[in-house]
């Protein structure tokens, strides 16, 4: 088989209706599947902790096929390579009859920068996922992120990328939350300090939902993630004090808890907490906060009631162990992002959209002389 034979049927490979069909409907599917499957990055920690809780079986196959990471799977790269290749067929044939025709109309040349910004859009995606660094952080107020990969909550790899690492470190400072009467979130954001290496001067910034922060080479987003952070502190017979963090989401209406079931660490002890951020239950902002705490050892419940900032509790007969409520404070979701050079999806949008106007926009037609009135 010769070569110009064997490119022959690649081609007609590539272009074949059936082919481009499954192509553009395994896209279409996985992007719906990303949709509907909790992914790893997307900041919703505690949606893809109940699914996995709930569906383990699920979880466990989706996860190793990679279906909670899909953007950098290798189904959905091999998806869009797949994609490119019948485009760069498609562009080749093109290209041909418009040198082999001697003038070529505006639709065919029209259909030619279409097909030429769709591939590179499609190898912007591709060359995106393969080199994507992205993670996801949970901080809580006055916790500083210190650059390492295992501080991050969850972390996004591409497969040709090495783990996301930066020098710069962040430090939640306040996080500001503003809510409708319903308990629909309507602004937040989150001021940080920046610490840069070799001694240099921190900094301080803010960064909310749709105006992210960008900095040597990263772009830092706010998630609508946030919540509560609950300090409880547990205080054994011998008086040693084991102090820890409960962050709880914050909850989707007004008027109801945040609510998380967890342990203790180092304890036989297991919490059972609903966190009222306001008494009255007009507001998601910690006005007025109450704690409702059960507590569990073993089977039985060793406490059952309501604790406010500063209250603590016996857990035994004898007083000796006590629960404190120490303190309320608030802890913001960022997504910290190595920024990529984007000019191939803005060459491709602005091809497509040239396309677009040269197929369906107003065509030049030749001015007509008007008829004559004189006398023949």
């Amino acid at each position: 088989m010769s070569r110009d034979h064997a490119l022959a049927t690649l081609c007609r490979l590539l272009l074949h209706p059936r082919l481009i069909f499954a192509e553009l409907l395994l896209l279409f599917f996985l992007l719906v599947l990303s949709a509907v499957v909790p992914q790893a990055t997307d900041g919703n920690l505690t949606v893809l902790a109940s699914f996995q809780q709930a569906h383990p079986r699920v979880f466990w196959l989706f996860d190793q096929l990679d279906l909670v990471r899909i953007r950098t799977a290798p189904l959905f790269l091999a998806t869009l390579a797949a994609i490119a290749a019948s485009l760069t067929a498609v562009i080749a044939r093109q290209t041909q009859r418009l040198f082999i025709t001697r003038f070529a109309s505006v639709r065919e040349w029209g259909i030619l920068l279409l097909h030429l910004g769709l591939i590179l859009l499609t190898v912007a995606g591709a060359m995106n996922y393969l080199f994507l660094q992205r993670g996801y952080l949970q901080l809580m107020t006055g916790e500083r992120f210190r650059g390492r990969a295992n501080e991050f909550a969850a972390l996004e790899t591409g497969l040709l990328a090495p783990p996301l690492r930066t020098n710069i470190q962040i430090r939640l400072d306040k996080v500001e939350a503003a809510y409708w009467d319903t308990g629909r979130l309507r602004r937040l954001s989150s001021q940080l300090t920046l610490f840069f290496p070799n001694g240099t001067q921190p900094k301080t910034a803010t960064v909310a939902i749709n105006a992210p922060l960008s900095l040597a080479g990263l772009r830092v987003h706010q998630s609508f993630n946030h919540g509560y952070v609950l300090t409880l502190t547990l205080q054994d017979p011998y008086g040693v004090r084991t102090r820890t963090f409960f962050l709880l989401d914050a909850p989707a209406k007004t008027g109801q808890p945040a609510r998380a079931i967890s342990s203790f660490p180092a304890s036989p002890y297991r919490f059972d907490l609903r966190f009222f951020p306001d008494i009255a239950g007009k507001t998601l902002s910690p006005r007025r906060p109450l704690l409702s705490v059960k507590v569990f050892r073993g089977r039985t419940v060793v406490f059952n009631g309501l604790l406010l900032p500063g209250q603590q509790a016996p857990l035994d007969a004898n007083g000796q162990i006590q629960l404190r409520f120490e303190e309320f404070s608030l802890w913001s979701g960022l997504i910290v992002q190595r920024q990529r050079d984007r000019w191939p999806a803005y060459l491709g949008f602005a091809l497509c959209v040239t396309a677009g106007l040269l197929l369906y926009g107003p065509r030049l037609r030749p001015r007509r002389n008007p008829p004559s009135c004189a006398p023949s």
